[in-house]
């Protein structure tokens, strides 16, 4: 089975994606196959979503420390109002200059752990808690990119 998946800009009409899937499957009958096949679309539709529309927000502010010291979030400018949920995994970049170029570089990844309002996201650290500190505490640009986990 194939299927064509296309995106357009609702604003001006202009197509924007399109990509054609091949979808297959097995089974003791032809319909079983059908059916295996159709299931696969569900994972193959969500990789092109989570591929072509990556959401981007800045990180707003540190938690803060805890009584050791100890920071183990921040909070990011999203929430509610594009379905962030709790769990939903962003990676976290740093602002990088190479040859002039402004590029960014990878330095961590934070899980949303509690959804505050329309636009505010507690996270807690996954990875790279000493690189992101670091970065946020030397006034790095910092920016959070959805991973895919539950955003759409």
């Amino acid at each position: 089975m194939k299927f064509v998946l296309s995106t357009y800009d609702m604003t001006n009409n202009l197509q924007l994606y399109t990509r054609e899937f091949a979808l297959s499957g097995s089974g003791n009958a032809p319909s079983v196959a059908d059916q295996n096949a159709i299931n696969n679309m569900r994972s193959s539709v969500r990789f092109y979503i989570e591929d072509n529309f990556k959401f981007r927000t800045k990180i707003l502010e540190l938690e803060k420390p805890d009584k050791k010291g100890k920071i183990k979030g921040l909070y990011i400018n999203c929430g509610t109002t594009i379905g962030v949920k709790n769990g939903d995994l962003f990676i976290v970049y740093a602002l990088d200059s190479i040859g002039g170029v402004e590029t960014f570089r990878q330095i961590g990844r934070v899980r949303a752990r509690i959804v505050m309002s329309d636009e505010v996201t507690f996270c807690s650290f996954s990875s790279g808690t000493t690189d992101i500190v670091a970065a946020y505490n030397g006034g790095a640009t910092l920016m959070a990119v959805s991973a895919g986990e539950a955003i759409f």
